[in-house]
């Protein structure tokens, strides 16, 4: 959608009969999540982060079991396509924090 409009203003805008004068363009989507740790676990020097991870830990931080390692966001072209990345990320992350601990 066009982000110059809020999403809140549209639904607001509709409810009140009022819409768009162009059809909103979907341009993918976007999914945030939460990865948690399984087991406590301390963060390596070595870490590759992807792009799509943000609020990262510092080396030689310790996250407990529960706590939250990072967020994911991924953008695709469907919700689906969004999740299977974020899949493929938690998987990366847990390889690299989990191998020979």
């Amino acid at each position: 959608y066009d982000t110059s409009i809020p999403i809140i203003q549209l639904h607001i805008d509709a409810v009140k009969g009022k819409l768009p004068k162009h059809p909103v363009k979907n341009t993918g989507n976007k999914v945030l999540s939460y990865l948690f740790a399984p087991h406590t676990v301390t963060i390596k020097h070595n870490m590759h982060w992807n792009k799509q991870c943000h609020d990262l830990p510092a080396t030689n931080t310790t996250i407990k079991e529960g706590q939250a390692i990072c967020t994911l966001i991924t953008q695709g072209v469907s919700s689906d396509d969004c999740r299977q990345q974020q899949q493929e990320l938690k998987q990366n992350i847990f390889a690299q924090l989990y191998r020979n601990s």
